[in-house]
């Protein structure tokens, strides 16, 4: 079986480990992102330079006409697909590189043709790649690079099976899936199978009070702004950027004033400064509703609620929708305190009608007095609907599983405002709204695999564990279950269900 994946970072190394449990190296074939990681690992695996590309060595120096004369022929194999989405999805082309460190919306160094340089060039070696490797399989990890994007593309107009690898945030399970975007149609289509939800309920209802108080899924990280400086990581990491001319990469020197100084400063003057709501703070009489914001830059907001990016101007949109007497409690994610601008958060306050809740609470505290959560795509919303709470989505998410009894699913911010009258009436204890959420996490649980990916194959430090396994243990069971799908024909050529 041959094989190409895309990956970045802490990815790259078990991604090929996985590949080469499959096949021999020389009939795999990579597309990489983070220079960083990739370099060490190309020369340890004596990779041959012809089965990889890097996107740090896209060109930008195509012309206007001869970029867009390549563009257009790879558009014109999937109209239906927007190409340009894979300059759209990468944080890195459309932001600034200090985006990685600090919240931004200011935009990249690098000017529109030279985006579209990148991308046809990008067209061109995934191309080439193809024809090498000749892959009967293909998998990558979420939609956060321009390969990623276009690894799934080639795959969906070449007729390769392909794999897209992300969290379900349910406990550990991973989703294996080739449709691109949530809810996966697999998962989707088991889910909608016919079946009786009181007799569901008598097997399964011990279930219940073991996941309707508080949901810690693998990989959730720690907040800690204890930064330790490693000097010789750092000069390697310096060096590595400077030979590899990556735009992509930030300044050191900034990046460790951000992280060391500017950020933990930032945390202790927001928190004395806007004196957050604390969930004592809010009453029973007054309407509540809900927007979790989400971490910056981040997969969710760039591909799975594009258009939809500018969170700022997200919540200014739901505050001119809400019924009168209604507040909206806005929540920091717990990775974004102290990274945020404090022009950000003033913003939201002087709206008039949001309130911004204490990030150090749980998010629970407040759903107490929620009745209503709106969410570009935050797992919030599975904790919501768990206590009949309704939700409202703008984005792809698991929640939009369910029918419009318990989540109201929107493209658009268009008449917003009656959709949320309309969703502040729903009664989802009488849609049964408990038994169809035990039956979503049942399905999972049956589909998916379970992996402590986040934690032991990554290696991310402080992301938090389900099981006692290691490293290999881990990359044997992705292995296995690829093999699964594989054999059971559960796996088809990328599907953009968006």
């Amino acid at each position: 079986m041959n094989i190409i994946f895309s990956a970045q970072s802490l990815a790259i190394k078990p991604f090929f480990d996985v590949a080469s449990k499959i096949t021999s190296k020389d009939n795999i074939g990579i597309l990489l992102s983070d220079h960083k990681y990739s370099l060490n690992l190309l020369k340890e695996k004596k990779i041959m330079q012809k089965n990889f590309y890097s996107d740090w060595n896209l060109s930008r120096n195509f012309n206007y006409k001869k970029s867009l004369d390549i563009i257009n022929k790879y558009q014109s194999l999937n109209p239906s697909i927007n190409l340009m989405n894979g300059i759209n999805y990468d944080r890195r082309i459309i932001f600034h590189p200090s985006a990685q460190f600090s919240h931004s919306y200011k935009k990249s160094k690098l000017s529109h043709q030279e985006k579209l340089s990148m991308l046809a060039d990008a067209c061109q070696k995934v191309d080439v790649l193809f024809e090498r490797i000749n892959p009967d399989l293909c998998y990558g990890f979420l939609m956060n690079t321009i390969f990623d994007f276009l690894l799934a593309y080639f795959s969906n107009v070449k007729n390769i099976n392909y794999l897209n690898l992300r969290p379900s945030r349910i406990e550990n399970y991973f989703f294996f899936e080739s449709s691109v975007f949530d809810p996966p149609l697999r998962i989707q289509k088991k889910y909608d199978l016919d079946e009786n939800l009181e007799e569901f309920f008598e097997l399964k209802k011990d279930q219940i009070n073991e996941n309707i108080e508080f949901r810690k899924y693998e990989g959730v990280e720690k907040v800690d702004f204890k930064i330790k400086f490693k000097l010789i990581n750092q000069i390697r990491n310096t060096y590595q950027n400077l030979i590899s001319k990556d735009s992509s990469s930030p300044n050191l020197l900034l990046q460790q004033i951000n992280k060391k100084l500017l950020q933990p400063l930032r945390k202790i003057y927001q928190t004395y400064i806007f004196n957050f709501v604390s969930p004592k703070d809010l009453d029973d009489k007054t309407t509540y509703i809900l927007f979790p914001l989400h971490y910056e830059p981040e997969v969710q907001l760039l591909s799975y609620s594009a258009p939809n990016s500018d969170q700022l101007d997200v919540i200014k949109k739901i505050s001119l929708s809400l019924p009168i007497g209604c507040k909206l409690l806005v929540k920091e994610h717990p990775l974004m305190i102290g990274r945020r601008k404090s022009n950000f958060l003033n913003e939201i306050i002087q709206l008039g009608n949001t309130l911004l809740v204490d990030p150090s609470h749980n998010v629970n505290k407040y759903l107490k007095y929620t009745n209503l959560v709106v969410t570009l795509g935050s797992s919030v919303s599975i904790d919501a609907l768990m206590k009949n709470i309704p939700v409202i989505t703008i984005g792809s998410t698991l929640a939009n599983i369910f029918d419009d009894q318990l989540v109201t699913k929107l493209d658009s911010f268009q008449n917003l405002y009656q959709h949320i009258k309309q969703a502040l009436s729903k009664d989802l204890v009488s849609s049964n709204a408990e038994l169809k959420i035990l039956k979503m996490i049942n399905v999972v649980k049956t589909l998916c695999l379970g992996v402590d990916f986040y934690s032991k194959v990554l290696g991310r430090k402080g992301a938090h564990e389900i099981n006692s396994s290691d490293y290999e243990s881990e990359i044997n069971k992705i292995y296995l279950h690829i093999l699964k799908l594989v054999k059971e024909n559960d796996v088809e050529p990328a599907i953009f269900n968006k």
